[in-house]
């Protein structure tokens, strides 16, 4: 059986590897928010939510992300 494999690009020039981190972790857990399964080998900000939760704002507006409905 096949699987179906969607991506998302969003340019982030300038941003930390930290960042686009934060902002994986914001594109994850939306898609399970809503309903997709989503197989996620490597949860990119592992035991640090306390970190992605104070950043995730910032780093939408830094960079002109979109923001999920």
């Amino acid at each position: 059986m096949g699987e179906l494999e969607t991506r998302v690009f969003n340019a982030m020039p300038g941003s930390t590897k930290l960042e686009r981190e934060v902002y994986e972790q914001y594109l994850i857990r939306g898609a399970r928010d809503a309903g997709t399964k989503i197989l996620n080998k490597v949860n990119p900000m592992g035991r640090r939510m306390d970190l992605y939760y104070k950043m995730i704002d910032n780093v939408i507006e830094k960079f002109n992300l979109p923001r999920l409905p």
